[in-house]
């Protein structure tokens, strides 16, 4: 079983397709494959804001100033604002993480694979997003929703794509239950149900 927010959640849906005998349910929550929204309708398109946000923080990274760059990236998935209201050590942490922003951007704009590839998941998908979402992540869910074949949306209000973070219990409680319905059952399982006492040792 697989969980994943974000890149991670792209990460996911990945593994899921390269890997299918090991993965028996995934639960994602808006995955960056922004690569598909291009491949659907090249731009101007929904993902249009991202692009500018990617372009200017990659910039700022250019020019040494990894905390602005850091500002751009969070507000942009956080809101306006939200930069100013973290602690400085997460702020620090985040900064130290921008480095790297050229790559994930890459991954998320250029990632080839077409969307038609995704109606091959056979594993259960817990498809997750927030009401309050960028326009660019809830393209992308509008597509892989559409073509993941066993796929339950949920959609959470009040929420936007940092929901897992900023409200880990509700976004939480949701997977649980669904890893708990889908998880693979064992030979203890199969026991219990048919009032089987399990063999000792």
């Amino acid at each position: 079983m697989l969980v994943g927010h974000s890149y991670g959640a792209a990460i996911a849906l990945m593994a899921a397709l390269e890997h299918p005998e090991k993965v028996h349910a995934l639960a994602v929550y808006e995955p960056t494959l922004f690569s598909l929204v291009d491949q659907e309708s090249p731009a101007p398109n929904e993902i249009d804001d991202f692009r500018a946000v990617y372009a200017e923080t990659s910039t700022l990274v250019d020019a040494g100033d990894a905390p602005g760059a850091a500002r751009c990236f969070v507000d942009y998935w956080s809101g306006s604002g939200t930069w100013e209201q973290m602690p400085e050590a997460r702020q620090g942490q985040v900064a130290a993480a921008m480095g790297n922003i050229r790559g994930w951007g890459h991954a998320c704009l250029k990632e080839h694979t077409p969307l038609g590839a995704f109606s091959w998941i056979g594993a259960p998908v817990l498809f997750m997003m927030g009401e309050n979402s960028p326009a660019s992540s809830r393209a992308v869910a509008r597509l892989l929703t559409r073509a993941l074949p066993r796929v339950q949306t949920v959609e959470f209000e009040d929420m936007g794509h940092m929901g897992p973070v900023t409200q880990p219990e509700s976004v939480n409680q949701v997977i649980s239950r669904f890893l708990e319905w889908h998880r693979p059952f064992h030979r203890t399982d199969w026991q219990r149900l048919m009032g089987i006492a399990p063999a000792a040792g």
